[in-house]
């Protein structure tokens, strides 16, 4: 067999070597799409959303003692998986926003500065509409927007989506396991990106 005869073998074997090659590249890029960070800026309230315990809190607080926001809003959400199975034998546990108030309790910030918006958000969007509805004016008015880095481009999209004047400032996590450039080298970072890349479809195709 000789590759003049077989020609189709040498361009097999070069795109193969060239997937092995630029792998890491393009994952590294996918990656990046989930991401959107910016850097912090003095705001109105610094937006909280519900998830992970406490990586998420921790930036918060963070944010609040440097001084860019005076107020930290979340918002209760269905934080179980079998939420209607809790409710339904009247089970007393701690939702993930009050662990969250507690953890912003701990770490020094005032009672006072932490503001839980009822409404058992089942979804970011969910979140989003729920803090729409309590800032009776966002006109002129800046969020940073706290959640991880996975979810932070989707937030933001979503976020922007919903409120039509305020400004919004992604500021996610430091403390979020995702890399965008080893993210497949681990099993739960590996979910988290398929699942993000999924609801990322939704957002576009059915602006969920």
């Amino acid at each position: 067999m000789t590759i003049k005869k077989y020609p189709w073998i040498v361009v097999l074997s070069t795109l193969l070597i060239l997937i092995v090659l630029l792998s890491n590249t393009i994952l590294t890029l996918l990656g990046s799409v989930l991401l959107e960070k910016e850097s912090p800026k003095n705001a109105d309230y610094i937006v909280v959303l519900q998830g992970s315990i406490p990586d998420r809190m921790i930036h918060g607080v963070n944010l609040y003692k440097e001084g860019y926001a005076d107020t930290i809003l979340m918002v209760e959400s269905r934080s179980f998986s079998n939420y209607d199975l809790i409710e339904k034998h009247d089970l007393n546990i701690s939702s993930s926003a009050d662990i969250n108030k507690e953890i912003a309790l701990q770490m020094g910030a005032f009672e006072d500065d932490l503001i839980k918006l009822s409404g058992k958000a089942a979804s970011t969007r969910q979140e989003a509409k729920i803090i729409n509805n309590h800032l009776e004016d966002t006109k002129n008015k800046t969020i940073l927007l706290v959640t991880s880095e996975f979810h932070s481009n989707r937030a933001k999209l979503i976020f922007q989506d919903v409120f039509e004047h305020l400004e919004v400032v992604s500021t996610p996590t430091p403390y979020d396991p995702f890399c965008t450039d080893t993210w497949w080298k681990d099993r739960r970072q590996t979910r988290n990106f398929l699942m993000e890349y999924l609801k990322l479809i939704n957002f576009y195709t059915f602006n969920i």
